[in-house]
């Protein structure tokens, strides 16, 4: 009896953490539907990267960065790992992931 008790409880408990790791994969899935969204949106031209310009259109999802013009360049430059001029979608993901 008390080995089937103990069975019960352990599988108990893996399959929550089952249920756990599959919410924490959902999750990640969706944080990274959005990040591609996003990245799309401000991918104007669709070729597959977002330059200066194009980074720039983020004051129209977020009006209040209109004054920031020179913080948005300091931003973009950051961002720029390679510094080709451009946001690949990796440096974008990279950069989405490191801000909450």
């Amino acid at each position: 009896m008390l080995r089937l008790l103990l069975a019960l409880v352990l599988s108990t408990s893996v399959g929550y953490a089952g249920v756990a790791a599959a919410d924490a994969d959902n999750k990640a899935t969706k944080k990274a539907d959005k990040q591609q969204a996003l990245f799309k949106k401000l991918d104007a031209n669709n070729d597959g990267k977002i330059s200066l310009d194009e980074f720039r259109k983020v004051v129209d999802f977020h009006p209040k960065l209109k004054e920031k013009a020179t913080a948005l360049n300091k931003r973009f430059s950051k961002l720029d790992t390679n510094a080709d001029g451009f946001l690949s979608q990796e440096e974008f993901n990279a950069a989405r992931t490191k801000t909450p």
